[in-house]
């Protein structure tokens, strides 16, 4: 995987997508995914750990198995995103400005 800082901005994003696409997982409706990337390209590793120096992590795909979302909850399977849709639902119930990516 090359170093984030020498990858752009639109490959990173195609790389998460084509990650998503492999593997059968969604990005989470509770993560933005314009920020996340630049948080990612701005750090120049992964968003939520240090020593994970690419995006998709190599963890990634056990972590998506085993729990159902990796650790960043970037990526989720079907089942989890179930259970955002419904934490989002009764959110939008409480509080109809609410939005998931803010």
């Amino acid at each position: 995987m090359p170093d984030i800082n020498e990858v752009s901005v639109d490959k990173l994003k195609l790389d998460i997508l084509r990650f998503c696409w492999a593997h059968g997982c969604v990005i989470s409706p509770e993560k933005n995914l314009d920020k996340y990337v630049n948080r990612i390209k701005s750090t120049g590793h992964c968003a939520c750990h240090n020593e994970r120096l690419s995006c998709p992590c190599p963890q990634a795909p056990d972590e998506l198995e085993k729990f159902g979302y990796c650790t960043c909850r970037l990526f989720i399977n079907v089942d989890e995103l179930k259970k955002v849709l419904e934490r989002i639902q009764k959110k939008v119930r409480a509080n109809p400005e609410f939005r998931p990516d803010k």
